[in-house]
């Protein structure tokens, strides 16, 4: 069993990686705009719907955040294909980087 230094330890490398991680996903739409594939609104509509995973994500609670993304729903901006990836990464993370 950890100590809890050791805990709070894992909780910084996993907010760290969860930071990135959500970054990415956000950085992703902003490219998806320049792009042309999304618009401002659909990225916007996106953010909102995701927020209280990012939120999850950022202060490193890989598991509360999969536990949310498996209570979403897909949408016509939120699409089934970026739900699905969501939901595998961060359960490849977590089945990656946690011990308990």
């Amino acid at each position: 069993m950890a100590s809890l230094a050791e805990r709070k330890a894992e909780y910084d490398t996993h907010a760290i990686a969860g930071s990135d991680f959500y970054n990415t996903f956000r950085s992703q739409l902003t490219l998806d705009i320049e792009a042309g594939s999304k618009t401002l609104p659909q990225v916007l509509a996106i953010k909102n719907k995701i927020r209280c995973i990012g939120m999850e994500l950022k202060d490193g609670d890989w598991k509360s955040a999969y536990h949310l993304a498996s209570m979403l729903t897909s949408d016509v901006n939120f699409t089934d294909d970026m739900l699905s990836t969501m939901k595998t990464d961060i359960g490849s993370y977590i089945s990656t980087n946690y011990t308990w």
